[in-house]
């Protein structure tokens, strides 16, 4: 078939290459899954034991990189097929296998995200569940069928190592034979055709030079804590997140989910629609407006991301200063009672056994944890400041007086006591 447009080659050499590299990462997931264990107290040793180096240690290298570097040329073979028009009825399945791949590389990373079972990775499957958690009518249903209870444990790593190895692999092979077809009917010559290598390459030698990062174990702590740096893949959801939180805390899904799933719905009926593919100017257009909200999105807040050279453990922000903070003002606290409620906090958190929101943490027991009203006041007014990478929005348009409230009725929130009226 002759070249359509001089952007045939770089179409195919993006199509082949992740085909190549995906057909790769489920090849040597199989052989990782004979030395691993799904057991929750046995997956961070048998991970760690992987990744000492060797064979094993290479296969684990390539897979970590191999996942990033998939998520990446995913981005980019839906930003050419854009630049180039190519989503008409005759590119179909050359633009839904684009939107197919980027949705399961992302899929993929997810999942496999929990099953080394650090500290980090536990976290981020409970805040991601929890975020979930705020869908409307479904929210506490999807929590728990994320989870298979109310925090990370064993079923969760079932649930998530199934996804992972099975679901994730029959939705792409599903995907691959039509999409195939479709590329190979391209013609490729020159260069582009060792872009698969090419590719390789770069997995092999990210592998060799960084290995796969490995936090430390998960301890009674994480398996409910949501205080985690999100990862450099979901920086766009992220940014959408906190956009939703800052118009109103029980939106957190919809930055986080509805409006990724509309968007690439929209994607997905482009064919349908335009049969001749989406005018030029407008895909161009939506390539333009993507790139600024990453841009956008890495300048806001790119420095709350995980590194993903090497995984630490979540920092938690200043200590609170030891000392008597004195006797609870139950006055100050039933007003802070009322502000806690006219502020839609039960929207994201529960107080003990008073209401079933999971986005938060449960508060029940936070006057436990501190008791320095200054504490409460600036974790209020700037939540970065003492949890890191939160999702939580800031409260200080609420003003001194409500802040103290809030602070005094938060400090009043004990398991030897009971809350504040």
């Amino acid at each position: 078939m002759a070249a359509r447009n001089n952007g045939d080659g770089l179409v195919v050499a993006l199509g082949l290459s992740l085909w190549t590299l995906l057909g790769l990462q489920v090849l040597i997931g199989v052989l990782l899954s004979t030395q691993y264990s799904s057991a929750i107290g046995e997956a961070h040793g048998s991970v760690a034991a992987i990744g000492r180096g060797g064979f094993w240690g290479f296969l684990a290298g390539f897979h970590y990189w191999g996942s990033a570097v998939t998520i990446l040329l995913a981005g980019l073979n839906l930003a050419v097929l854009l630049w180039y028009g190519r989503n008409g009825w005759d590119s179909r399945w050359l633009w839904w296998g684009a939107i197919g791949i980027a949705v399961i590389a992302v899929m993929f990373q997810m999942t496999g995200n929990l099953l080394p079972g650090s500290a980090h990775d536990v976290r981020t499957a409970f805040k991601e569940a929890s975020i979930a958690s705020a869908a409307p009518v479904m929210g506490r249903q999807l929590f728990e069928a994320t989870l298979g209870g109310i925090e990370v444990g064993q079923s969760t790593f079932d649930r998530w190592y199934f996804a992972h190895r099975f679901a994730a692999s029959a939705l792409l092979i599903l995907l691959a034979i039509p999409c195939l077809r479709a590329a190979l009917r391209l013609r490729v010559s020159g260069l582009w055709r060792w872009a698969p290598v090419a590719v390789i390459v770069v997995g092999a030698a990210l592998a060799v030079g960084y290995g796969a990062p490995h936090g430390p174990t998960a301890g009674a702590e994480d398996f409910a804590s949501q205080a985690v740096k999100p990862m450099w893949y979901v920086l766009p959801m992220h940014a959408l997140l906190n956009i939703s939180l800052s118009v109103n805390p029980s939106l957190s899904w919809v930055g986080a989910m509805l409006l990724p799933a509309l968007g690439f719905g929209s994607f997905a009926l482009v064919p349908l629609l335009w049969r001749k593919g989406l005018p030029a100017v407008f895909g161009r257009l939506a390539l333009l407006a993507g790139t600024a909200m990453m841009v956008f999105a890495v300048l806001t807040y790119g420095q709350q991301l995980q590194s993903p050279f090497s995984e630490t453990a979540m920092a938690e922000g200043d200590a609170e200063p030891a000392g008597d903070f004195g006797q609870i003002d139950t006055a100050l606290a039933k007003v802070g009672r009322e502000e806690f409620l006219e502020a839609g906090c039960l929207g994201c958190h529960s107080v003990g056994g008073e209401g079933l929101a999971v986005t938060g943490p449960n508060l029940g027991h936070v006057g436990d944890e501190h008791q320095d009203p200054d504490w409460f006041v600036e974790k209020l007014r700037d939540p970065a400041s003492k949890s890191p990478g939160t999702t939580m929005p800031s409260f200080a348009d609420l003003g001194d007086e409500k802040l103290r409230a809030l602070a005094e009725y938060l400090r009043s929130l004990r398991a030897s006591d009971e809350p504040a009226p």
